[in-house]
């Protein structure tokens, strides 16, 4: 992978978790230093094939928690 290009999976990688956040796509390519809205939504369809708001629905629905397995519960959280 070329330098470019891992940089251009690291923003994505970047968006994707302040769009899974549930930021506003505006805000999203800001931080993910992108230049306008328009250029996020051009690089998530041109890397994934998919718009930022199709991702993120597809993203969230298949969303499942990483602490279970189909029977016991995997980890634990104490307060």
């Amino acid at each position: 992978m070329t330098p470019k290009a891992a940089q251009r999976v690291a923003r994505l990688q970047r968006a994707l978790r302040a769009l899974d956040a549930g930021l506003p796509a505006s805000r999203v390519a800001c931080l993910a230093r992108y230049s306008d809205q328009a250029h996020l939504i051009r690089e998530v369809k041109a890397m994934t094939g998919l718009t930022p708001a199709t991702l993120t629905r597809r993203r969230a629905a298949s969303w499942r928690p990483t602490d279970r397995s189909q029977t016991e519960i995997t980890s634990v959280f104490l307060a």
